[in-house]
């Protein structure tokens, strides 16, 4: 997604007042019912943005959790799980009907 304070032509440090008011303005700029795919971004963007503004500043509030997987043990599991699933014709036929 593009930036959200952009899509809404607002600043970073813009109030909740200001972002609420950008929103709504480009609302009525792009309705939802003639211009869906436009209407999705907003939406995103604002609901981004007040996700943001919710937990800054908030040290009791944790931020978004990332991740890192292993590719190792993502292969392990994938070659197991294929091979858990390896049904010959004759089984595949008889569990089907």
């Amino acid at each position: 997604m593009a930036d959200p304070y952009a899509l809404l032509g607002v600043a970073p440090e813009a109030s909740n007042a200001e972002v609420k008011a950008a929103y709504h303005r480009q609302l009525r700029q792009f309705p939802a019912h003639s211009h869906p795919q436009q209407f999705q971004q907003i939406r995103a963007a604002y609901d981004a943005i007040r996700a943001a503004g919710e937990h800054r500043g908030d040290p009791l509030q944790p931020g978004p959790l990332v991740a890192q997987l292993d590719p190792e043990a993502v292969a392990s599991i994938e070659a197991g799980v294929r091979n858990a699933c390896r049904l010959s014709l004759d089984e595949l036929l008889r569990l089907t009907f």
